[in-house]
């Protein structure tokens, strides 16, 4: 019975450490005539992978992003799989174990495992805060620029009508050329 409730706790401990930032949504696409330049092109992980499989995925990322996000989601997971395997058998070991030495050596393991794992979660996340807080960033400085330029706007507005009204008649005025 403690077996499965340690198991049970670990479980719920990686679904609520890893699963926010490893399943969070995509970034919304830009809207049309907004080109915002891409931080880093490629996701991180794909420079992990050997060459081959990196440059058929940078591939895909280019010409299939739906199916590039479905093939990241599997890959995540199939990590979070294996690490996850590879607690459960710590801590089967821990439990299997007949002196409270071993006992306290896997312990110490699986609390560097878990640590580790939480403090790159963790780095993960600021990451993201880093990177929303320049977006906004950007963004209040575009809101800035056309709340100004409105008010410039508004505040020429008379002679500017009457720049275009002078134009509209200067062309509407001259003879077309015959050809």
């Amino acid at each position: 019975m403690k077996s499965k409730n340690f198991i049970f706790f670990l479980t719920l401990l990686f679904l609520t450490v890893l699963i926010p930032g490893i399943f969070a949504a995509p970034p919304a696409e830009p809207s049309r005539g907004h080109h915002r330049r891409m931080e880093r092109p490629y996701p991180q992980f794909l420079e992990q992978l050997p060459d081959a499989e990196k440059n058929q995925l940078k591939k895909l990322f280019r010409e299939d992003p739906a199916a590039f996000r479905e093939y990241a989601r599997a890959y995540w997971k199939k990590k979070f799989e294996a690490h996850k395997q590879e607690l459960i058998a710590i801590g089967k070991r821990y439990h299997a174990a007949a002196d409270e030495a071993a006992k306290k050596q896997l312990e110490q393991e699986l609390r560097t495992k878990i640590t580790t794992q939480f403090d790159r979660h963790l780095n993960f996340t600021e990451k993201q805060i880093r990177s929303h807080e320049n977006r906004i960033r950007q963004m209040q400085e575009r809101l800035d620029r056309l709340k100004a330029e409105t008010e410039r706007k508004k505040a020429n507005k008379s002679a500017d009508v009457e720049k275009a009204i002078l134009k509209v008649l200067e062309i509407s005025g001259t003879p077309e050329k015959a050809e």
